[in-house]
């Protein structure tokens, strides 16, 4: 009986053993992954930045060349042309804000899932702190203690990007449903205006909306913005839990 116990405890130990190894070597590979999504994230999300800007400067241009042509008594079939320009330019940015709404949705879910899967290692650390210490290895219950300590630093951090996450699709989706009214408020004020072709007032609205759906398009450029700075943080985080990673595998 007390050699099978001997034997028992003896493969727990291993056992325990073993997973704290697996451990110890998945997670330079996880690193690894992470700090490349990351890097694929920060080049988007400034090449995104970079195509909003001259969405916004191409849509601006048209904008002004339409005031300049109202100022200076252009036709109607002048006007009409420019204001069918803007039509499809107005088209191609709600596409494209649509797109970039449930790419931020896509980025939620993955900062959950990242955040379960933080869960989940936080509770294999306190097994193998568990395991170290009824094995009485002292070391090992250290090393598993600084693994325990991290993984609840980085799950920390975790929560912050999905708060930020969130908050970001949430902001972009406000700019993207009152960017589709202000187009169907321009189509409209476009229609009075082929009835009406010299009612000064219907312009001027038309000016007034567009002028809003520029400053949302630069709310959601500064959105852009904050995404690149969050993904720079990321890459450093990144860095600190491979640094950590490689001290604690000494």
């Amino acid at each position: 009986m007390k050699l099978g116990c001997r034997l028992l405890y003896v493969a727990l130990l291993m056992a325990g053993t073993l997973v704290m190894a697996q451990a110890a070597l998945a997670q330079p590979l996880q690193n690894a992954r992470e700090r490349s999504q990351d890097r694929r994230g920060l080049a988007q999300a400034r090449a995104g930045v970079a195509d909003d800007r001259g969405d916004i400067n191409r849509l601006s241009g048209l904008v002004q060349r339409w005031n300049q042509l109202r100022a200076s008594g252009a036709t109607q079939a002048e006007l009409t042309e420019v204001r069918n320009l803007i039509a499809t330019e107005l088209q191609r940015d709600l596409a494209e804000t649509s797109r970039q709404v449930a790419q931020a949705g896509a980025e939620t879910r993955q900062s959950r899932q990242e955040l379960r899967s933080d869960n989940r290692e936080i509770r294999q650390d306190r097994r193998q702190v568990r395991q170290a210490a009824a094995a009485g290895d002292g070391a090992a219950a250290c090393r598993a203690t600084r693994r325990l300590n991290d993984d609840r630093r980085d799950r920390r951090d975790d929560r912050q990007d999905l708060q930020d996450d969130v908050r970001d699709q949430a902001s972009l989706a406000e700019i993207l449903e009152r960017k589709q009214q202000i187009a169907a408020e321009l189509a409209d004020l476009q229609a009075q205006v082929e009835a009406a072709p010299g009612a000064t007032a219907l312009y001027d609205q038309q000016d007034q909306l567009l002028q809003e759906y520029l400053s949302l398009s630069e709310q959601e450029i500064q959105l852009g913005w904050s995404e690149v700075q969050e993904d720079r943080q990321e890459l450093r985080e990144d860095r600190r839990e491979t640094r950590e990673d490689r001290r604690q595998n000494r």
